[in-house]
């Protein structure tokens, strides 16, 4: 009976390390590389910067050959490291700023159609995301300070039955309105927001008057 490695010495760096050290390989007798893995990445790494062209076309061949496997590892991650990949998109836009830009405006002028199709599309389907945007973005340029997100708008739409708080209708389009107005400093916090319809909305236009129940404003 064979007795079990626990350590080797690698073959690089001549280093005695443990076996869990080394990536295992089925072409050697003992079943592990004979270079442990620093030095293995090192090689990788130093020849990759050597042959630019045909590590480019390894990578794109075995992408390829493991599409969905791949794409299984990356939504995997992206789940289990949200704030990672937040924090890396934020930092890459940033430094990228100008080529992104640049890339987003070859891309319209190519596809403008068919951007301004899905656009529309989406902005039909996502009317509450689309209002939520226009309040927040809106507050943030006037420095009211507060934000609120879509989920929030529809739990006030459907403690207020989904009607405008005025006329009382739920038959028409209705919008968000800001208590206090933004334009006479009013938070954007869900806690300043009341459904008005169109009408109701303009009607009201800067003034400060509450529609919701007494009972209801907490």
């Amino acid at each position: 009976m064979n007795d079990i490695i626990t350590e080797m010495m690698c073959g690089k760096c001549k280093e005695t390390k443990l076996i869990n050290e080394f990536y295992k390989n089925s072409g050697h007798k003992n079943g592990f590389d004979t270079v442990c893995k620093l030095c293995h990445n090192i090689n990788t790494r130093r020849w990759a910067l050597k042959n630019p062209e045909k590590t480019k076309a390894y990578i794109k061949k075995w992408t390829n050959a493991h599409a969905e496997q791949e794409k299984e590892r990356i939504k995997k991650y992206k789940t289990e490291n949200k704030e990672k990949v937040k924090e890396s998109a934020k930092k890459y836009s940033k430094v990228h700023a100008k080529q992104i830009s640049e890339r987003s405006k070859r891309h319209y002028r190519k596809n403008s159609k068919h951007v301004c199709e899905r656009c529309s599309k989406w902005r039909k389907e996502n009317k509450e995301k689309v209002n939520q945007y226009s309040a927040n973005k809106r507050a943030l340029k006037l420095g009211n300070g507060g934000t609120f997100t879509a989920e929030e708008w529809m739990g006030v739409l459907e403690k207020y039955g989904n009607k405008c708080l005025c006329c009382e209708r739920d038959d028409v389009n209705i919008t968000i309105d800001h208590v206090v107005p933004l334009s006479l400093g009013g938070r954007n916090s869900v806690e300043n927001l009341q459904p008005l319809c169109r009408s109701c909305n303009s009607r009201k236009h800067n003034k400060t008057i509450d529609y919701r129940p007494k009972e209801a404003r907490k």
